[in-house]
């Protein structure tokens, strides 16, 4: 197959139709503490649990399809739970091996698109998710 464009992605939401066209967040750090080591410049690194990015997903807004969940996940911010999945494609589009999981993910965030009477630029839909790591 070779290398992957970020095109070759499919990125879903569990509980609402369709695909996201980006997706950006998911990244884990850990930021450990370093303990001197007494009689030297050495230092013992303890380790930390990881912290997760939270996950944000944006697709072009488009009202015959994405009304009526809108209405109802504009009420359920802090409180609804989806799997964010990131699927590879192939470039034939067929999925390949598993999808990457984002478990019990928690809605934090939904952004609409802002009019502008001016411009031609897309609508978009942004939703923001908490999570605790893929699975």
């Amino acid at each position: 197959m070779g290398k992957t464009a970020k095109r070759n992605f499919l990125v879903t939401v569990s509980g609402i139709s369709g695909g996201w066209r980006t997706m950006t967040g998911g990244g884990a750090t850990a930021s450990p503490t370093k303990d001197p080591v007494p009689g030297t410049d050495k230092f013992d690194i303890i380790s930390a649990p990881p912290e997760y990015d939270d996950i944000e997903v944006v697709r072009t807004y488009d009202p015959a399809v994405d009304d009526k969940w809108l209405a109802t996940l504009r009420k359920q911010v802090g409180r609804a739970r989806v799997t964010v999945s990131k699927q590879t494609l192939d470039l034939n589009f067929a999925k390949i091996g598993k999808p990457l999981t984002y478990p019990n993910a928690l809605l934090i965030g939904v952004k609409e698109t802002e009019p502008d009477a001016g411009s031609s630029d897309p609508g978009e839909i942004a939703l923001t998710f908490s999570h605790s790591g893929p699975a």
